[in-house]
């Protein structure tokens, strides 16, 4: 009887104990007198049924009429959360000496800033490839007008693109669908490592003791499979398109000087290739034919800016003729404002710093989380912001740190990054090959049978879809 008693009483202390110790981390900001959303006592601000970015745009919301910059908690971790587009900005230009990137996954040229000249040199060297891909894949998709679902064509789309054009990996068909399982596993994660990914930000200490990661699964068998087709020797001459667009960068960025480059650092770039890849453009390009399904009207304007241009051009799908597709980067970045791959990023301050316009000082090794999605779909940025309207990117040229589709600040007509040159290659001409023929329609007689097919995948720490979008190829000889 009295081991039951003390059995009982060390579970009243133990749980006591860690209730304490949960509501102790979770009044951080109330103590501090920073505005902020009052925690759940387990989820902090998040949410079990919702996306990451969506969470933290909720909060957005209801916290920019109180201050320019909040708090946010992360679970149980204290996160910095501004609130305004200009101090966004000077974290990510301007006053960016003072924060440390979180590269916690260690994907080494994700947001890399490239040598145009050296990309579009490299790109049109490889034009004869992405012309020959992109001509298979709309012929296999047009076949029998065979209903199709856009995540899955788009992430077979872009492998395809990587492992032949960028990563030269023999064109072998269990070669293509290896990598097409380690991109599918990455974009939609399974339970248990959608809790790893949530659990190295929320305690990245705890995790880095325990070498706790979601990647290395996906690492290790992106590293196998490369492993096999790497020869001693002929490393820097097979995989020359993916050094000269990733180690190159990060040396000239970093002032280091050329070295021989080994098979390791081959297969650390080409891995960091395929991920900002595949992160930058299958969900971008799933969304961009939804949302051309959804409005016929826009669909149909960018198909008369292909063919205007095409005609100009003996109706050959060239590199230049791609550059003049206005209507067609402006259809691609409004899909890249309302549907982020990116939903947030991180920062981590590495000395003091005076928030401008504000009194406040973050102290150094403070968390930050930049709420991209939030800016993206907020109305003083960017009017009736669940609209699908290109327009408004040929009208209106905005503000630094009010776009921000690949977690860094650009402005609307400069492909600034390695990923993001990738994306618009691939995704452009894609489109401009299915569009040129075929109108793009949704598998149902109308959306309402789809009215959640954009939802978010509340599972995924980048935005992809929660549910299966049925598309299909309609020739527009047919009409």
């Amino acid at each position: 009887m009295v081991e039951s008693g003390v059995i009982v009483a060390c579970v009243v202390i133990v749980v006591g104990g860690i209730y304490w110790w949960l509501k102790r981390r979770l009044s951080f900001w109330k103590h501090r007198g920073m505005a902020h959303v009052k925690p759940r006592l387990l989820m902090g601000n998040l949410h079990k049924k919702q996306h990451i970015a969506v969470a933290i745009a909720e909060c957005y919301t209801k916290l920019k009429v109180k201050a320019h910059i909040a708090g946010f908690y992360f679970l149980q971790r204290s996160v910095l959360l501004p609130l305004e587009s200009t101090t966004i900005q000077r974290i990510l230009t301007v006053d960016k000496s003072h924060f440390n990137v979180l590269l916690d996954r260690k994907i080494p040229i994700a947001g890399v800033k490239s040598n145009p000249a050296v990309v579009e040199s490299t790109l049109r060297s490889l034009w004869h490839r992405f012309h020959d891909i992109a001509h298979d894949i709309t012929t296999n998709l047009t076949q029998n007008h065979k209903e199709f679902e856009a995540f899955e064509a788009a992430l077979h789309i872009n492998v395809k693109f990587l492992a032949t054009c960028y990563l030269n990996f023999p064109k072998k068909e269990q070669t293509l669908r290896d990598l097409e399982d380690l991109a599918r596993k990455h974009l939609k994660p399974s339970s248990t490592r959608f809790r790893k990914f949530i659990l190295r930000n929320a305690f990245p200490t705890f995790s880095q003791f325990l070498e706790i990661s979601e990647m290395d699964g996906t690492k290790r068998g992106f590293s196998k499979l490369l492993s096999g087709h790497i020869r001693p020797g002929r490393g820097d001459k097979r995989y020359r398109a993916v050094i000269q667009l990733t180690t190159e960068a990060v040396r000239v960025g970093q002032q280091q000087q050329s070295k021989k480059i080994d098979s390791k650092e081959i297969t650390m770039r080409a891995f960091g290739l395929f991920i900002a890849g595949i992160e930058a453009s299958v969900a971008t390009m799933a969304f961009c034919m939804y949302e051309l399904a959804k409005s016929q009207e826009i669909q149909s304007m960018v198909r008369r800016e292909i063919r205007h241009i095409l005609t100009k051009n003996h109706q050959h799908i060239t590199y230049d003729a791609l550059a003049h597709m206005k209507f067609m980067d402006a259809v691609i970045f409004e899909t890249l404002r309302k549907y982020p791959p990116i939903g947030s990023t991180w920062r981590v301050t590495s000395k003091e710093y005076h928030v401008p316009n504000t009194t406040y000082i973050i102290e150094r090794g403070i968390p930050i989380i930049l709420p991209i999605y939030a800016i993206h779909h907020d109305p003083q940025h960017h009017t009736e912001p669940e609209i699908f309207n290109p327009q408004r990117f040929k009208t209106k040229n905005f503000n630094e740190g009010t776009f921000l589709p690949f977690a860094r600040s650009c402005t609307t007509t400069n492909a600034i990054t390695i990923e993001m040159h990738f994306a618009l290659m691939q995704i452009k001409l894609m489109l401009v090959t299915i569009l040129k023929e075929f109108r793009i329609i949704s598998h149902h007689d109308d959306f309402s049978a789809q009215a959640d097919a954009a939802a978010i995948n509340p599972k995924s720490p980048t935005l992809t879809p929660k549910n299966n979008i049925w598309l299909q190829l309609e020739h527009t000889a047919d009409l």
